[in-house]
């Protein structure tokens, strides 16, 4: 299951896109911030795994540094300074 809504993002935390959540998915959720959404909790406590959009957002952000300046950046570098980042949102 893929969650490309806004819903659940910073300030609106508490809101989730469904009521109900089907035992065992995987979610892939496009947000980021906040790092585990209501609906990522959801899909875990019905026995799921859950993946925030970060990677993909850091990503993307590596491919566009490529595609400008031709230079491959250090994507770890990037999540672990875009997590340290976030943590200082909380």
């Amino acid at each position: 299951m893929i969650n490309c809504t806004p819903v659940g993002m910073h300030p609106k935390v508490d809101a989730s896109p469904l009521e109900i959540v089907p035992a065992g998915v995987t979610l892939y959720d496009m947000i980021y911030r906040p790092a585990k959404t209501r609906l990522m909790g959801q899909v875990e406590a019905a026995g799921g795994r859950a993946v925030s959009g970060l990677g993909m957002l850091v990503r993307q952000g590596a491919a566009a540094f490529q595609l400008w300046t031709g230079v491959y950046p250090p994507v770890e570098v990037m999540l672990q300074a875009a997590q340290e980042e976030l943590q200082k949102r909380i």
